[in-house]
């Protein structure tokens, strides 16, 4: 997958899991963002929100990731 792809993939996750009237922004950095990468380099993405994400959406978050990663591969 391309930076674009992964961090659409990324964007749509986070809108499904999300409470409705959060705003947030998801951005990549890292190696990745910059251009910089290696073969061996991993995907970092942040996101930046009004408020504090309640635990459970950032947990379903990190397990629907791991799903989309496993079946992509």
């Amino acid at each position: 997958m391309t930076s674009n792809e992964i961090l659409s993939s990324a964007i749509e996750i986070i809108r499904r899991r999300v409470p409705a009237g959060i705003t947030c922004q998801v951005f990549l950095f890292g190696s990745q963002a910059t251009g910089q990468e290696t073969e061996r380099s991993d995907y970092d993405i942040g996101i930046e929100a009004e408020n504090a994400l309640p635990t459970g959406v950032i947990l379903g978050m990190e397990r629907t990731w791991r799903v989309c990663q496993t079946c992509t591969r």
